[in-house]
């Protein structure tokens, strides 16, 4: 039997776990898409030679200090004459590492609950 125009089309509602992990792994998304942005703006007004006096400049390292800041020591001392910051690249992938970790985690606890 198909559906006419007229049929209302049954809505499937998933059960509130499904959709309050959907929308944690949507946040965790976001969040981690927000630090990479900031981060490859660091990464590129470094490369571009921005000045550290301006005041746009001064507000982007500001804000991602303490998302590079737990790289820092793995590079050794960052020169005024260094163009990449090995720093910022390193806690880019950390980051992206991390949020896919949490995803998995996410995916397999959410299969072993159905599975259950």
């Amino acid at each position: 039997m198909t559906q006419g125009a007229d049929t209302p089309v049954p809505v499937v509602h998933d059960d509130e776990h499904t959709y309050a992990s959907r929308i944690a792994r949507r946040v965790v998304l976001y969040v981690v898409d927000v630090f990479e942005a900031l981060l490859l703006l660091r990464v590129a007004l470094r490369m571009a030679g921005a000045p550290a006096a301006s005041q746009f400049v001064r507000f982007v390292y500001l804000v991602t200090g303490p998302l590079v800041f737990p790289f820092r020591g793995l590079f050794g001392a960052v020169s005024a004459d260094t163009p990449i910051e090995w720093a910022a690249l390193t806690a880019m992938a950390a980051y992206a590492v991390s949020a896919w970790a949490v995803m998995r985690l996410g995916w397999a606890v959410a299969a072993h609950r159905d599975a259950a």
